[in-house]
This record gives C-alpha cells, structure tokens and sequence, in this order.
C-alpha cells in the first residue's frame, strides 16, 4: 500500500527497521512490515531513494475476515438488480493558478446543453483565506435562456440552488452543496456564484462576449462570464461590461435520460445476514517518538489468513483541524513493494 499527503504531507517514523521484509505489527490475520517515506514532491517522488525505512507507524489497517462474511443464499429472489447509478462527468478546473486572476464578488457564466445533462455541483476559488470556512449563495436563472444585460441584476429572475459555508481548500477550492438543474439538449442555463462573507477570484478578460466558448466537451460548452461587484449578491458596481472566464468553475454532471430499461420489479424481501465481525491492526494515535515528516508511506501487509482490507489511517504533519487532500494506492500486482 501507498499512502501519500497531496496538500500537506504526512508524518510517521523514521528508521525503526532495515528491511521491508520486517515485521511492525502483527496479529493472527496478518503483518504489517516496516515500509519506505517518499519525497513530498509529489505522488512517487524518488527524492529519498530507495533506502528511507520508516515504520508504518500510524497506519492502523481496519480489515475483515473472509471467513467472516456469509454466503450468498440459494433463496435470494432471482430478479433483474436496481439500477446502478449513472456515471459523473467533469468539466473545468478548480485547480489554482495566478495566471490574469483577480478579485470580484461574483461570476454570471452560461452553460449550453449538447445532451440532455443534469448539473449536479459547481466550484469555486474564495480570494485567499486557505483552511477557512465562508460563506457563499449559488443561483440559476430561474427561466431557460442566457443571462442578459436587463436581467443580471434583477433577483426576481433568479432561484438559490445552493447556500450556505464551505472550505476554501488549498489548490482545489471550494465546492457548493449538491443541487438537481436540468438543463435538456440546446438549451442555455444561466449560472451565478457570489461569495458572502469573503469574495471570490477569477479570471478577468479572457473573452469578448458572453457568447464565446471557454471550454466544451461533447455534452456541454461553458461560456465566457461577467464579474459582479462584492457589495453584496447582484450588485451593480461592475456594470455589464465586466468579462471574466469562469476559471476555477468545474461542472459536475450528469447524462440523462438514466437508468436504460429500469426493472420494473425490485425485491420487497430478503434474507437478514450477520454483520462480518470488524479487526484491525495498529494505532493512528499520535505520539512524538522518532516522527519525521515526508510526503508519503509504501509498506506491505502479508495476509495469515483470507483478509479483506477496508480502511487505512495516517497522520498529516500539523495542521490539526483542518482538512487536506491526500491519494491512496494499492500495487496492482499482489505481492511486496520493490526498487524497480
């Protein structure tokens, strides 16, 4: 396993063993052997080589035991499943860059179906403040059709879809709570995010109109946008004259129509099965001894018996309270981490 810090890195303990074939921790189901920290430059940096032997030391493995977890009933009901859940798609980025950025209370963008698409989220970058809390509103234009001079500033054409306070998260930004806007192919949705309690950035200029495509694929265009002043949602202060591309916006969303063929029938009974008993191995407990800070930690688990990994832990160095992102590997191939 591979576990690595992406916007803060990771503590854990330096030495402890000359071998990854050591053993750290064990119990009857498994062993955990000593690992290798890895750089924090980032995801599978070889800035320390191949020789900086850390013991997994806060990594507390949550597993179950195979044997543990029932069999399937012969009397379970033989009838087409639910549904799975259609697939998100993405558009844009909320990555951050300082490439022409500049602060607004807000940005108008317009978004033109190519299918039948459900937008589901939209992001943001708040201007400054990483690690805080803030507040922000996010409305559509309540009637299809682009957002225009006479009615960018008109509240009564507009319905809230989301509200309320959200992390502005270093590098990735912010993210509004989950809404439902369908918008059917060849129709324009009118989009408005507005920072409450701090303003937003984007970017300004970077389009002549609000009708040129600043990024597509095959189911939707986001187009170029206007600015709004920060005294508050739809202020005038920056007139209609104030384009900006809507930078740090990603679209989630979705295709529809879904599900193709539904069943027509679900089961309405089924067998009550134990719950599998829950083990786990090691301690995310934080203590000072021999900790170092690095950017990630590959170890290897050997399994005693038939396991079912669930869950791993770490800790971030410092930075208690906040929240930071972070990417979690398994090797594809069974068998130990190597050099190569």
């Amino acid at each position: 396993f591979y576990i690595h810090g992406i916007s803060r890195g990771i503590i854990s303990q330096y030495g402890g063993g000359t071998s990854t074939l050591d053993v750290y921790k064990s119990d009857e189901n498994m062993e955990i052997r000593t690992g290798r920290g890895l750089y924090s430059g980032g995801v599978f940096s070889t800035g320390y080589g191949t020789n900086f032997w850390s013991n997994p030391k806060f990594q507390r493995v949550s597993y179950l035991l195979k044997s543990s977890l029932p069999d399937r009933p012969s009397s379970f009901p033989t009838i087409s499943p639910a549904p799975s859940a259609p697939p998100l798609y993405f558009l844009g980025s909320s990555a951050y860059n300082s490439n022409g950025n500049t602060g607004m209370g807000g940005i108008m963008f317009d978004i033109k179906a190519l299918n039948d698409v459900e937008i589901n989220q939209l992001t943001w970058q708040f201007n400054g403040g990483y690690g805080g809390s803030y507040t922000y509103a996010c409305y559509k234009k309540t009637a299809l059709g682009a957002h225009t001079d006479t009615d960018m500033f008109d509240s009564s054409k507009w319905t809230l879809i989301a509200s309320g306070s959200a992390e502005n998260v270093w590098d990735s930004g912010a993210v509004t709570s989950p809404f439902s806007v369908e918008v059917p192919s060849g129709e324009v949705q009118a989009f408005y995010i507005h920072g409450i309690s701090r303003g937003i950035i984007s970017q300004y200029g970077g389009g002549t109109s609000t009708l040129d495509v600043y990024k597509s694929d095959e189911n939707m265009e986001i187009r170029t946008g206007r600015g709004l002043y920060s005294g508050g949602v739809f202020s005038t202060g920056y007139g209609t004259n104030y384009l900006s591309n809507p930078k740090f916006q990603m679209v989630t969303y979705q295709l529809k129509p879904y599900p193709s063929n539904p069943p027509t029938i679900y089961p309405t009974t089924s067998p009550t099965l134990p719950a599998p008993t829950p083990f786990s191995l090691g301690s995310s407990t934080y203590d000072s001894s021999g900790n170092t800070g690095m950017g990630g930690i590959m170890f290897d688990i050997k399994a005693l018996n038939d396991v079912e990994i669930n869950q791993l832990t770490w800790q971030f160095n410092g930075g208690y309270g906040g929240s930071y992102t972070y990417a979690c590997y398994k090797k594809t191939a069974l068998g130990a981490h190597t050099d190569t």
